[in-house]
């Protein structure tokens, strides 16, 4: 399975305050670079489920990139205006039945 995600953040622009707006992307980019691959233990500890329900057993995760046009679009649909944002395509593998 295939998926997009985007991560946005909305605030004031500062360079000099601790959480601001870039800071907190740039925290998600570093966590996300830094683990590309999600593990079976990984996405179990972080979603646990029933015992008997079972969950992709890997998750890969590549950053991507949206042509202006398509970023646009997007906020057009979700009614806001640009924000800095990322975005992430994710390749789920199935585990092992």
């Amino acid at each position: 399975m295939e998926l997009q995600h985007l991560i946005t953040a909305y605030g004031e622009p500062s360079l000099t305050a601790l959480w601001s707006v870039e800071r907190l992307l740039e925290s998600a980019e570093c966590i996300l670079n830094a683990n590309p691959v999600l593990t079976e233990e990984m996405l179990n500890l972080a979603l646990p489920t029933d015992a008997g329900d079972r969950r992709a057993g890997q998750a890969r995760v590549v950053p991507d990139v949206l042509t202006l046009e398509e970023c646009c679009g997007l906020f057009r649909s979700l009614l806001t205006e640009l924000r800095p944002s990322l975005v992430y395509r994710v390749f789920l593998r199935r585990g092992d039945p």
